[in-house]
């Protein structure tokens, strides 16, 4: 009887990626070039605002017992409707210094 090489192996296999259906609230913001607290944030903002019986503006979540999660679809779908390609950024002087235009 020939001895069985396990070296000689032939089977190939797939390599494949997977993109997960949920992320917790970190890896949303992450998903999304956020903060964790960030995200958190916006979420709260949103609670209140549900409340008040407005509609909320951050990207939709899921409860799933204790646990919140963002489904990757509301994700980008949330960038979708709120990211203006190309838009302009307002920015604001925060250090409170004033400046003048050259002479």
């Amino acid at each position: 009887m020939k001895p069985v090489d396990h070296f000689q192996d032939t089977t190939r296999a797939e390599v494949i990626s997977l993109r997960p259906l949920l992320l917790r609230d970190r890896d949303a913001a992450v998903y999304l070039g956020r903060s964790p607290s960030w995200i958190r944030a916006r979420r709260a903002a949103d609670v209140k605002v549900q409340r008040e019986g407005r509609a909320p503006v951050g990207p939709t979540w899921v409860v799933i017992e204790k646990s919140i999660f963002y489904r990757l679809s509301d994700l980008d779908a949330w960038v979708e409707r709120v990211g203006r390609e190309r838009g302009v950024v307002e920015f604001s002087n925060r250090g409170g210094a004033t400046t003048s235009p050259s002479s």
